[in-house]
């Protein structure tokens, strides 16, 4: 671990002081001079008496300034080891760690000599693709702020981490000082809550869907059943009777239908039955003949079956992205991606809409469908970005971990 100088500001005090006895002394003598000529052995014994005065006291005070900035600096270092928090501090220029405490050993598991042979790349993937100057310009944009990113042990294990950045002056030189906050444990929480409560809407759906298909859709199916056995008698009835009937059954098969429309879209038995990819595409069909809305789907998923959880969370993702397109894209063309590589899934979500302006709508102020989607991304331990620009459309990218 890098060690504190000492030595630079006790040296300058003391130079300073030299300095000033040297003209003190210097003047001293020649207004003497001019005051009494008659009066050398004085003046040569006060110059000999200044001057030792002066060395004596040079050296007294380059140690007593010496020693109050060690002690300062240790009472720093004291504060700065102990310090529960975090704390870890790094070059502006060249990103590599000059300093750590203890408390960011024990989280990021580097003892100190190693930690300092790291830069902030080696901790903090999401800054891997920037180039020295790119980086430099993004740290300074987060000096100041709290943001939450997420960064590497050395066991390779992702730990989700608040940051808290500010600029110092580090033995002459421009340095960032990073305090972190692990909230693995809190989003975990999170987590596990959020799962809890879309589960519990999931299993409430799936039984209002069942009573829907089981109960009332049966009564209403046996209903028109034994309403068509009364057919030919009612058309001998003719007139204002059979028109009557023609639109009492009318109803009641759009009764029935939507009856199965409200029970299918709460639940989709196809999930369970056939999978997320025979599920998309239904919901395509039905969307593009109702709406006149291209939908194209790529997947590579070959059909393999992944997690009935996961395969749930993408279908209800896919169903409020489109309700978004509908209520508010104006757009006549989406494009949907599924790709599952080794350790992941990578799925885009794009649509040639007018779009929006991002900037405009903070995390706290998202809609329900976009609040549904990111809640149900964050169940999945992913991360979900939506990016998009006034009259470019919006594409929403979510990658999930396997």
């Amino acid at each position: 671990m890098r060690k504190f100088e000492y030595n630079q500001p006790a040296i300058s005090t003391a130079v300073y002081y030299f300095i000033f006895g040297f003209l003190w002394i210097l003047l001293s003598d020649r207004i003497l001079h001019h005051l009494s000529p008659d009066i050398q052995f004085e003046q040569q014994f006060q110059t000999y008496k200044g001057w030792l005065f002066i060395a004596i006291t040079t050296v007294l005070i380059y140690y007593i300034v010496k020693q109050k900035l060690e002690s300062s600096a240790n009472r720093y270092r004291q504060l700065f080891e102990t310090n529960p928090v975090p704390l870890i501090v790094f070059d502006l220029v060249d990103h590599t760690f000059y300093d750590v405490n203890q408390a960011a050993e024990k989280l990021l598991g580097y003892p100190g000599d190693e930690f300092l042979l790291l830069n902030i790349r080696d901790i903090r993937p999401d800054l891997g693709l920037y180039t020295d100057k790119e980086l430099k310009v993004q740290l300074v944009k987060e000096l100041s702020q709290t943001l939450e990113v997420v960064l590497v042990k050395k066991s390779r294990a992702a730990i989700q981490v608040e940051i808290k950045s500010d600029q110092i002056d580090f033995e002459g030189k421009m340095a960032v000082l990073l305090a972190l906050n692990d909230i693995t444990a809190l989003r975990e929480a999170e987590k596990k809550v959020l799962q809890s409560i879309i589960e519990g809407e999931d299993n409430e759906r799936r039984r209002v869907s069942k009573e829907l298909h089981d109960s009332l859709g049966q009564n209403l199916t046996a209903a028109s059943l034994n309403f068509n056995t009364i057919n030919e008698s009612i058309e001998k009835l003719g007139g204002n009777c059979l028109e009557k009937f023609e639109t009492g059954m009318s109803f009641l098969k759009i009764a029935i239908e939507e009856s199965r429309n409200i029970a299918h879209n709460l639940m989709p038995k196809a999930i369970e039955d056939f999978g997320l990819i025979p599920s998309l595409n239904s919901l395509f069909e039905k969307i593009q003949s109702s709406t006149g809305i291209s939908i194209h789907l790529y997947e590579t998923l070959n059909e393999r079956r992944l997690n009935k959880q996961v395969e749930l969370n993408l279908f209800r993702i896919t169903q409020e992205a489109i309700n978004n397109v509908i209520r508010h894209a104006n757009a006549n063309e989406i494009f949907i991606q599924l790709i599952k590589h080794k350790n992941e899934i990578i799925y885009t979500f794009e649509d040639n809409g007018q779009g929006f302006d991002t900037n405009a709508i903070k995390p706290g102020e998202r809609g329900m469908g976009l609040k549904n989607i990111f809640n149900r991304v964050k169940t999945m331990s992913g991360r979900a970005e939506i990016d998009s620009r006034l009259g470019k459309g919006t594409s929403l990218t979510i990658e999930i971990p396997i």
